[in-house]
């Protein structure tokens, strides 16, 4: 007497079931984008902090344009 054994069929996952899993690596992709960007303009800052008045006229950068850019959100370039 042959027992019968269930047969698991797998199928590929509908194109709505990828949906979440696409906007979770979108996000995942935006937030390290963020991050990196705040990263940068972090360590920019601390230059520009340390730097000479001589220094920024140089590079024709105004004490006003650091302050703008620190009180610039992490999500604007």
């Amino acid at each position: 007497m042959a027992t019968s054994v269930p047969v698991i069929l797998l199928r590929p996952a509908s194109s709505g079931r990828r949906l979440p899993h696409a906007i979770v690596a979108r996000a995942a992709i935006w937030f390290r984008r963020m991050r990196e960007r705040s990263r940068m303009r972090r360590q920019a800052v601390a230059m520009l902090a340390v730097m000479s008045e001589r220094d920024l006229n140089d590079m024709a950068v105004s004490w006003s344009d650091i302050e703008n850019e620190i009180n610039k959100p992490f999500w604007r370039e």
